[in-house]
This record gives C-alpha cells, sequence and structure tokens, in this order.
C-alpha cells in the first residue's frame, strides 16, 4: 500500500493556485479516501480561491481628526480654536497621552474639545469616534484635567491700567480696584449610573444633573 498526497492545480485569469485534495490509500487493485479525513468532514467549507484585482485597497485612515478638520472652517466649528492652534495644541500635549489608550493624540484631544464646545453626548461621540462609552469618559476626564494644568498659563490676565481705562465710569466710582467680574454657569448632563457622583452633580435650580463652570471676565 502507498499514500499519495496529489495536488490539482486550478488555472485562473491572473493566477495559478494550488489546491489539495485529500490523501488518498491505493494499491494495485484499489483506492479508497483516508477514513480519518472522511469522518471529519462536517466543518469542511468551499474552497477559497483568490482573485487578484487591479482595483488598489483604499488607504483608511487611522484618525479621525485628519478626517473632520480639513481647515479652518472646519476647526472652529468643532472645537473654537483654528487648525494651527489645534495642531501646535496636540503637538505640545501628545506626550501627556496615556500610553494605554489606542487612540491617537490628536483624536483624543478633539474629542475632548467637543465634548467641551458642544457638549456631545457620549452615545453622539462613540459613534463619531468608534469607541466604548467608558473610553469617551475616560478620555475626556484624562484630557481636561491636562488641559487644566498646561493651558492655565494662557489665559490672558489684562494689566489693571488697561483695565481702568476702559471700564465703564459707574464701575470706577463704586469698584476703582475691581479687575474681573466672576459668574458660574451650568449645562445639562446625562445621569451617572454612579450614585455618589450623580448626587453631587444634581442641581436644585435646574431639578437635573448638571457640570458648572466658573467664567471671570474683564470689566
Amino acid at each position: 500500500m502507498s499514500v499519495d498526497n496529489s495536488e490539482v492545480e486550478v488555472a485562473t485569469t491572473d493566477q495559478a493556485v494550488m489546491v489539495f485534495e485529500p490523501r488518498t490509500f491505493k494499491d494495485a487493485q484499489t483506492q479508497w479516501m483516508d477514513p480519518a479525513v472522511e469522518d471529519h468532514t462536517y466543518s469542511k467549507g468551499s474552497i477559497i480561491v483568490p482573485h487578484m484585482t487591479t482595483t488598489p485597497t483604499p488607504e483608511i485612515s487611522l484618525s479621525i481628526a485628519e478626517d473632520t478638520l480639513k481647515g479652518d472652517k472646519d476647526c472652529l466649528l468643532y472645537t473654537g480654536i483654528p487648525l494651527l492652534v489645534f495642531t501646535t495644541l496636540v503637538s505640545c500635549l501628545q506626550g501627556f497621552a496615556p500610553q494605554s489608550s489606542t487612540m491617537p493624540a490628536q483624536d483624543q484631544v478633539l474629542l475632548t474639545l467637543m465634548k467641551l464646545r458642544h457638549n456631545f453626548v457620549a452615545a453622539d461621540l462613540v459613534r463619531r469616534f468608534k469607541r466604548s462609552a467608558s473610553q469617551v469618559s475616560k478620555t475626556v476626564t484624562h484630557w481636561v484635567d491636562v488641559l487644566a494644568e498646561h493651558t492655565k498659563d494662557l489665559i490672558p490676565w489684562l494689566p489693571c491700567d488697561t483695565i481702568k481705562a476702559t471700564m465703564p465710569k459707574v464701575f470706577l466710582q463704586h469698584f476703582s480696584d475691581l479687575t474681573c467680574i466672576i459668574d458660574c454657569t451650568e449645562s445639562v448632563l446625562q445621569k451617572a449610573k454612579n450614585l455618589d457622583s450623580r448626587s453631587e452633580s444634581y442641581s436644585h435650580y435646574y431639578a437635573s444633573n448638571t457640570v458648572k463652570y466658573l467664567v471671570a471676565i474683564a470689566p
């Protein structure tokens, strides 16, 4: 008895593909299939033959930011800053991106700025950036702290002489040493699943969960 591993050449229009037939046991008088092969054909599928194509595979962009921000108009719409400022910001802060994240740093910064500017709900950002809800939440939480720490020096504080030169007369009469006017504003949030977080963000005035912003402006 001898074992034969025969090969059958299947011709296609572009190239030849080698398809291996099951082993057969044969001698001078008989031929039969290998029982070990025949007993396990329940998961056997059709033979996949590759086909060459002349159409190039489209290049997949790894960055949502590159696809979204085509110029200043788009960047101002989504982030409130020009494209050059955005790219400079990413360049300066990309070293603070968490190493555990597979999302490009520019996408993380864009996601955070879009959340801050438009307050998109988590489900919207999940679809836009093709990430899980937990990833979106962790990204915003991380980058809000990074932005606050490393961009606070960029907030302009006018010299006292400039403030007094442009201050309304009524302010000069009663508040001559005034440097800024502060106020708080609120934006509605999604209800957190964590009960402690939900209670901390609850606003009795709005009867809803909110985030509070402290704003200071020159008089």
